[in-house]
């Protein structure tokens, strides 16, 4: 009561007017909060759904590789789904494909046969290497029946390998059954 006492009604309107007042901040802030609140949601979903799309724009290899070539794409174009784009090769790995064995020769080799490999731009310099895969189908080339041999390269200074070169292989032939 002593409080009241000496407030006059004008004191206390203008006070009941500050309250007031006060109230009516704190509900436009707490507007703003959620006004602001939606409008970060809305954003967040936004650099979801761009990042979504800048994630369909990356290509990504399968393995660590090199780009051997590009494939006929310009900048900028938009190609298919499954399309191929780059050729990438696994240099961690190196194999040689050899497509001139005979049907003569091919009965004396067998998977895991030890191979010696030299590469013509790398005179003096000798790899070491074993079958991995011969072709049960044969093709006729230059019409002698021949079989493809994929060989793994197991030791070699192989850092100078590029694809492409001209290799030659021996194989060391399996013992007669």
């Amino acid at each position: 009561d002593d409080l009241l006492a000496g407030s006059t009604d004008e004191d206390i309107a203008i006070a009941e007017a500050q309250v007031e007042s006060a109230q009516a901040g704190i509900s436009t802030a707490r507007a703003n909060v959620e006004a602001s609140e939606t409008e970060i949601d809305v954003n967040q979903a936004r650099v979801e759904s761009a990042q979504v799309e800048l994630d369909k724009t990356t290509l990504k290899a399968p393995f660590s590789g090199e780009v051997s070539s590009l494939n006929n794409v310009d900048e900028g174009e938009i190609v298919q789904a499954g399309s191929s784009v780059v050729s990438l090769g696994d240099t961690s790995k190196w194999q040689i494909e050899t497509d001139d064995l005979t049907e003569i020769d091919i009965v004396d080799v067998q998977v895991g046969a030890n191979v010696t490999i030299s590469v013509d731009a790398l005179p003096g310099e000798e790899f070491e290497g074993k079958v991995v895969k011969i072709t049960p189908k044969s093709e006729t080339k230059a019409g002698d029946v021949t079989y493809t041999v994929l060989i793994d390269i197991t030791k070699g200074p192989t850092a100078r390998l590029r694809w492409g070169m001209t290799t030659f292989v021996d194989i060391e032939a399996s013992p007669e059954i």
